[in-house]
């Protein structure tokens, strides 16, 4: 899904407003949503503080003049703990999505961090799908990097790991999107 000026400029006001709280900016599809709806987007930060709440506010009437929807802003501790709660719709999410920001500021200890904190909701997602399937969904990497739970994981490795586990995230949400397909 190509990355609309749009949604670039959310990001740029995500960056602003967050600074190193910003965890990630995610644009999305749905399935059955009209080309002339407004872009949905999930951003993840650290901390939402009702000044936050605020600060969007005032930006709201300009994000849906440019096509987006009001972006759905999760702390990470509540995006880990929505995963089981919302498996289907956060599936929604996983199928069809370009990541339009991470934020490690090319640090590999940030890095770690960010994957250490990946560990819990993919768990999540993983047991998910296993039950939705009847199957173990997790493997290789994708297994390591659940398997984490608390773990540390060292700078050197999170950047030997960071390929391989990006790759295995795409494959599983194209598996998942399939299965709205068959």
């Amino acid at each position: 899904m190509p990355i609309s000026d749009a949604v670039t400029a959310l990001n740029r006001d995500m960056h602003e407003m967050f600074r190193d709280r910003l965890r990630s900016v995610v644009a999305y599809a749905v399935t059955d949503r009209a080309s002339d709806t407004p872009q949905p987007t999930l951003v993840v930060v650290d901390a939402l503080t009702p000044a936050d709440l605020r600060a969007c506010a005032a930006l709201v009437v300009k994000w849906h003049e440019s096509g987006l929807a009001t972006p759905l802003i999760l702390e990470v501790s509540e995006f880990g703990r929505s995963l089981d709660a919302f498996p289907y719709e956060f599936g929604a999410i996983l199928a069809d999505h370009t990541i339009v920001s991470v934020e490690t500021q090319g640090r590999s200890d940030a890095l770690a961090e960010l994957i250490g904190r990946s560990a819990a909701p993919l768990s999540a997602l993983l047991r998910s799908v296993g039950r939705l399937k009847g199957i173990s969904a997790a493997d290789g990497v994708l297994a390591q990097v659940a398997g984490l739970n608390g773990k540390e994981l060292s700078p050197e490795a999170a950047r030997r790991l960071f390929p391989d586990y990006l790759s295995a995230v795409e494959y599983l949400t194209t598996e998942i999107d399939r299965w709205g397909r068959v």
